[in-house]
């Protein structure tokens, strides 16, 4: 049974797909916002989910890599997670990358699965939330970059 949280979280992919319209029912989003669920409540999913993160893991190396050859400091994953408190409820995401060199900064997101119609949207709402939830990053400003398996997206 769904117990309601304390304040309305939201999670960044839930926001992406509902600003993107691919998720239509308001309603959804808005439980997901106001209530959660145990590890044991939720559906499993059929995504096997050992090949994703090895496929992910390595196209996060090859941009880190990239990157770093290009002198950048390259944050990853939980290195990443920020809770961006508003007066009515926190936005929450975990950015595969932030590469930043001087006052040049980059969000990549890193898709090795199929490309879909909303991963600009995630980008930008990371743009967007990184220099207010991160100290270390105040004041930035960012470009966002999809990585994909065999090709950037800007």
């Amino acid at each position: 049974m769904p117990t309601s949280r304390e304040q309305p979280f939201i999670w960044t992919t839930w926001l992406n797909k509902l600003l993107m319209g691919a998720n239509s029912c308001e309603w959804a989003a808005w439980f997901k916002t106001h209530n959660q669920r145990t590890e044991a409540e939720k559906v499993p999913s059929a995504t096997d989910w050992t090949s994703f993160r090895v496929a992910h893991t390595a196209l996060l190396n090859k941009a880190r890599e990239e990157y770093e050859q290009q002198g950048y400091t390259v944050m990853t994953e939980h290195q990443n997670r920020f809770y961006l408190r508003g007066r009515v409820a926190t936005l929450s995401g975990i950015p595969d990358l932030i590469a930043v060199k001087g006052n040049d900064g980059v969000v990549i997101d890193a898709k090795s699965g199929k490309v879909q119609p909303w991963d600009p949207i995630q980008v930008q709402i990371y743009m967007w939330a990184v220099p207010q939830a991160l100290r270390q990053y105040k004041g930035m400003i960012f470009s966002g970059l999809l990585y994909y398996p065999d090709a950037r997206t800007p």
